[in-house]
């Protein structure tokens, strides 16, 4: 008989804690939702990608790249894979290497909960034509990049705050 009653106090103690930790998952979720709200309206970020998709269906697994966003200012450090039907004579960097410090941006919410971001660099030395990124409430996105003469390129991965310089 003890060993039942003690069972069942063992039982309902792991359910009430496991409510708990359940609970707390969803408030961090939702600070975090709040946060990435917040972060895209400020139009200071950072865009990490984590993998890299080309228009032939090849994906790559990458690190240290990434797209700032900051007011009108991009700069982009990010690789290209992909097919170039014309490219400049001479170019030492990639297509997806510049600062660009004249930008039009328009962004809105989607029907499912995304936020659609377009930026177009207005720099006539880049070939990339338009940046579409779509982040999802807890921080990931899809960055797509259209340009004049190249192959499109999409990268996977998610956005986080600038760092203060010191």
């Amino acid at each position: 008989m003890k060993v039942r009653y003690l069972l069942l106090l063992l039982s309902c103690s792991l359910l009430i804690m496991q409510c708990g930790s359940s609970q707390k998952a969803s408030e961090a979720s939702s600070v975090k939702q709040a946060d990435v709200k917040k972060l895209l309206e400020s139009r200071r970020y950072r865009f990490i990608p984590q993998s890299v998709q080309t228009q032939s269906g090849r994906s790559r697994q990458i690190t240290n790249f990434f797209l700032e966003v900051r007011q009108d200012t991009l700069i982009s450090y990010l690789p290209y894979y992909g097919v170039a039907y014309s490219a400049p004579m001479g170019a030492s960097e990639g297509p997806l290497d510049f600062k660009a410090s004249n930008t039009t941006y328009n962004s809105q919410l989607a029907g499912n909960g995304n936020t659609q971001i377009t930026i177009r660099p207005e720099d006539s030395r880049t070939d990339a034509q338009e940046f579409f990124l779509s982040v999802s409430s807890s921080g990931y996105g899809n960055l797509s990049v259209r340009f004049n003469n190249r192959q499109s390129v999409s990268f996977y991965g998610e956005v986080r705050q600038l760092r203060n310089k010191r």
